[in-house]
């Protein structure tokens, strides 16, 4: 894992000393300008690791667990809240779950299913207040069609809709959420294409 960043000219840093494969991987960064990211690396199964430079040195800590061989975690999914604490999102194929998960302190994490997800391969997490996650994720449908749904959580949970459904299969997809509007009233947009058009839609 490197850092490329740039203050007067770009630099670039390892992480690590020693090699390590890296499946897939997303970053955020907090207001004081410390890395946090979430990726996977194969150990039998897949492990979920969060890495942050929080301390002055990067420091990897396993979220997660996946017993199973392959790339059982299409897509993982970082956010920082206005309290710099870390948020996590994740697909876990192994058993056709997006998952979600809060640190709750060093090397200690909380995690809980959000949805069942048939074949998802795309998560995007944003946070609109501390306890307030917003999760976008895909899932197939019988036939060639897919369906796009929002999760919004809250301490009591997470209510969880629909937002498009295609009769095709969606090759590229991202989320974005107005976090200035405020938990109860943010818009969230998606876009999202196939092979020839790029589609909008907003919730």
């Amino acid at each position: 894992i490197y850092i490329r960043s740039r203050v007067d000219t770009w630099s670039l840093e390892s992480m690590f000393s020693t090699t390590i494969n890296v499946d897939v991987m997303d970053i955020d960064v907090d207001s004081d300008m410390h890395l946090h990211c979430i990726y996977t690396q194969p150990n039998a199964g897949t492990e979920l690791m969060y890495g942050t430079t929080a301390s002055g040195v990067f420091v990897a800590e396993q979220i997660d667990y996946i017993d199973q061989a392959g790339i059982p975690v299409p897509s993982v999914s970082v956010a920082v809240d206005e309290n710099n604490e870390p948020h996590f999102a994740w697909v876990d194929q192994s058993d056709e779950q997006v998952k979600y998960a809060t640190r709750t302190g060093s090397y200690t994490f909380d995690i809980e299913t959000v949805s069942t997800a048939t074949s998802c391969n795309w998560v995007k997490l944003e946070m609109t207040g501390p306890e307030h996650p917003v999760i976008g994720f895909n899932q197939a449908l019988p036939g060639p069609s897919w369906q796009l749904n929002i999760a919004l959580g809250s301490p009591g949970g997470f209510y969880v809709t629909d937002v498009a459904n295609t009769s095709f299969e969606i090759e590229a997809v991202d989320l974005a959420v107005a976090t200035d509007e405020g938990p109860a009233t943010s818009n969230i947009y998606f876009v999202y294409s196939n092979a020839e058009i790029l589609y909008h839609v907003y919730y």
